[in-house]
């Protein structure tokens, strides 16, 4: 591999599906995931690619789950930036939560989950420092493969 190229990504593929570590932010476990085809809006999908896709999501947020441990796992689409349907798989674990309220003050307050994304995003950057117990999002690509792939 050269020097400055990224790692790969890909969680897992199909015909229908891309799944893939964020090479946007370095939360470790954060992955999105792509419909392939030309596709825009969730409204506009068979009720066979409905069913696909809601089955995809729950597959990938348990081995969020699995390797991750979570507290909670934001999904969200946008398609703003990027118009192509895809889904942000975020998870929220109790560190990312104490370095937001480090950062912002509330601390046992409502979780503002949008603006936690949006901060996190800017926060940690790809390579960014996490906390010394923390895996790097890298580090964990192989176990969210397997989990996706059932053999863990």
């Amino acid at each position: 591999m050269e020097e400055n190229r990224p790692a790969e990504t890909t969680v897992y593929e199909d015909s229908h599906f891309l799944l893939q570590g964020s090479e946007e932010c370095g939360i470790p476990g954060y992955l999105v995931l792509r419909m392939k085809g030309k596709r825009e809006g969730a409204g506009g999908l068979t009720p066979q690619e409905s069913s696909a896709l809601g089955a995809m999501i729950s597959r990938a947020v348990r081995a969020i789950d699995l390797i991750v441990a979570p507290e909670r796992v934001y999904i969200l689409s946008f398609c703003e930036v990027d118009s192509q349907l895809h889904f942000h798989l975020f998870p929220r674990t109790g560190w990312l939560l104490r370095e937001y309220w480090r950062a912002h003050g509330g601390e046992g307050e409502a979780v503002d989950g949008p603006a936690l994304f949006q901060w996190a995003k800017r926060t940690f950057l790809p390579g960014a420092v996490l906390p010394t117990e923390e895996p790097t999002a890298e580090a964990l690509l192989p176990a969210l493969r397997g989990a996706m792939e059932g053999r863990l």
